[in-house]
């Protein structure tokens, strides 16, 4: 199956050596293929980049927005963080299928997987898989995006609801794409979590929309780059749920 993950120990014919060579090899690519741009915290309903407290609001332009999918098949563990099981990234929700490097796909796509159904959740009626969109910003200061500085942010589930209905806003009334404007970014003040809330605050500069245009395409690979499955140990088969790939 185009899925389907193949290992090292699963090829014949290879000597030691070159199996040694195409170890080393994937260790570096996977290395190599993670994310620069570094990720936005949320935590405590405050914007945090790294070690910088950015406050409660920001002004930003969304560069570029991807469906991101993440299954864990195990209990979160703030001492032991493990990199999803399965994985799938892409601009159209329609198309999400797990990653090639998801160390257990789920299933076929996601449209059919049965951890992204309603009630598979082990605590209570959600998803087991995580339903969430990555977004790749810019900071803006008197309206001029800073394109040297990026950073990412991740949206929960229960952010999704008000940025799809203000991008979808901004295409349908307003004819203009997420990349062309200044979004104001905040909180939810009646949420007991840090749900994502975001506002229309004007339209970039010409030139600035020029700057950006060519970009595009790169910029659609820099926030697409998967997870560092790296870290991934597999659960012991008593307490793994069957992939149905398998």
């Amino acid at each position: 199956m185009e899925n389907e993950i193949i290992k090292t120990s699963d090829i014949t014919g290879l000597d030691a050596e070159t199996m040694a060579l195409i170890a080393q090899a994937a260790q570096t690519q996977g290395e190599e293929e993670t994310s620069s741009i570094p990720f936005l915290s949320v935590k405590g309903k405050k914007f945090t980049l790294g070690e910088e407290k950015l406050g409660i609001i920001l002004n930003v332009v969304i560069l570029a927005d991807v469906f991101d999918h993440a299954y864990y098949d195990r209990p979160y563990d703030p001492d032991v963080i493990s990199p999803p099981a399965c994985f799938a990234i892409n601009t159209s929700n329609s198309d999400l299928a797990p990653s090639s490097t998801s160390p257990t796909p789920q299933a076929e796509n996601c449209s059919v997987c049965p951890m992204n159904e309603f009630g598979s959740s082990q605590n209570g009626k959600g998803k087991a898989c995580r339903n969430g969109r990555r977004l790749l910003i810019a900071a803006t200061t008197n309206g001029v995006p800073d394109l040297d500085n990026l950073a990412i942010i991740n949206l929960a589930p229960t952010s999704l609801k008000a940025y799809a209905r203000y991008a979808k806003g901004l295409a349908t009334v307003k004819k203009l794409p997420i990349w062309a404007v200044i979004t104001t970014l905040s909180f939810d003040d009646d949420s007991a979590w840090p749900q994502i809330v975001p506002t229309f605050n004007g339209v970039l500069d010409g030139q600035y929309i020029n700057s950006i245009a060519p970009m595009l395409p790169e910029i659609a690979n820099a926030i697409s780059v998967p997870y560092d499955i790296s870290g991934y140990v597999p659960m012991e088969t008593s307490t793994t749920k069957k992939s149905k790939m398998s």
